[in-house]
């Protein structure tokens, strides 16, 4: 299945909605959210594999923790940026692995890059107009899953078949 932007801000409104109640719990709410989003993405005729993942959202589950905790005192963009940066690492650190989803691996895929920082200065826009506009929930979750997957979208794989000649190409994620 491709990247649904409706999967994201849907779970993204329920993490809002529900007034997390530390930084560590929203944050974990949105790794969550995005990994729920990004496990149904596709590069080719293959897709993310499920243990790395699951891995990268608790990883960016505490790196966007310390990033919301960062921006309760050093503000909004370097709020952003720390966002950025745990969003780059979801993919990139280690670098996502990508198999066809069902049979023999015929395919396999590697993220080989992201757009860091790309999307920091959209975070932050989003983050400020939430406050400044007094957006609501379900608004700022639409905002915030627009820009993400927008960036995701950016995000290369590199595919190679499995048999000779062992052909790559590069493509975006879907």
């Amino acid at each position: 299945m491709p990247l649904q932007v409706s999967v994201l801000s849907d779970a993204l409104e329920k993490v809002f909605a529900g007034f997390p109640g530390s930084a560590a719990e929203a944050a974990d709410g949105i790794a969550t959210a995005y990994g729920e989003y990004a496990a149904d993405a596709a590069a080719s005729a293959t897709a993310p594999v499920t243990a790395m993942v699951q891995a990268a959202v608790t990883t960016a589950a505490g790196a966007l923790a310390q990033a919301l905790t960062t921006g309760a005192t050093a503000g909004t963009s370097a709020a952003a940026k720390a966002m950025d940066d745990a969003l780059t690492a979801f993919w990139i650190a280690p670098p996502m692995q990508f198999l066809p989803p069902t049979g023999p691996p015929t395919m396999t895929g590697l993220v080989t890059a992201v757009l860091a920082g790309a999307v920091a200065v959209d975070l932050a826009g989003v983050l400020t107009a939430g406050v400044t506009d007094a957006k609501t929930a379900a608004e700022q979750a639409t905002d915030l899953a627009a820009k993400l997957d927008n960036w995701t979208r950016q995000v290369k794989v590199t595919c190679t078949l499995a048999a000779p000649p062992n052909t790559t190409t590069v493509v975006n994620l879907t």
